[in-house]
């Protein structure tokens, strides 16, 4: 039976969690926010959960980690220093240079896929979790040539499962692919949201030619 522990249980994890339960994998859910994680049970996003770790780890052949960047470069190599050869790894980070770096000399890196599932919402959180937030997406995939034959072949039934159709860059290529296309729209969104104009009570004719 498949298995897979999702590390990391907000939108995007609770989102693959309730993706991947209907495709027949059993999930274990582990957050270091305790919220969260029975917030993910509460809405059958994940089959069994943990607060420990290693225990996640352990229960699984497939360990998906949908934290923030910082959180991945954390928890990667810690996790690949205990995972058998039967298992593998496949990150959801945003940026992939400083990731790739992280691991690309532990003698394990051939049970890891560094992706990035090129779906999100401007919701977060396991409430706005939806089962079909990656279907007909695309994941990026970087430096493939490190991850063994196996491992690429596992991680691609699990993206097909979530609907996705994957495309390969380099670690750098996707940075300056997504810094233009996703993040610094994002940015300039913040910014223009937060004008004051936005809030000023007395002129809003703003909203008349929105």
């Amino acid at each position: 039976m498949k298995s897979v522990t999702i590390i990391g249980t907000g939108l995007m994890g609770c989102s693959i969690g309730k993706a991947l339960k209907k495709k027949g994998y059993v999930v274990t859910g582990y957050d270091k926010s305790l919220d969260n994680l029975y917030h993910a049970k509460r809405i059958k996003a994940v089959d069994y959960i943990s607060d420990e770790i290693n225990e996640a780890i352990s229960v699984s052949d497939i360990i998906m980690l949908t934290v923030p960047v910082d959180s991945i470069i954390s928890f990667l190599n810690k996790i690949l220093d205990v995972i058998s050869e039967s298992q593998i790894v496949i990150d959801a980070g945003s940026s992939k240079g400083d990731i790739c770096k992280a691991v690309r000399n532990h003698p394990k890196r051939h049970l890891f896929v560094a992706s990035h599932p090129m779906a999100g919402s401007e919701c977060s959180g396991p409430s706005k979790s939806q089962p079909d937030l990656f279907w007909n997406k695309k994941v990026v995939i970087c430096e493939e040539e490190l991850s063994s034959k196996e491992t690429l072949k596992i991680a691609s039934k699990v993206f097909y499962d979530l609907g996705m159709e994957e495309t390969f860059l380099s670690p750098e290529d996707h940075d300056i692919a997504v810094a233009l296309v996703s993040h610094l729209p994002q940015v300039i969104s913040y910014v223009y949201a937060g004008m004051e104009e936005f809030f000023n009570d007395e002129d809003n004719s703003w909203q008349e030619l929105a």
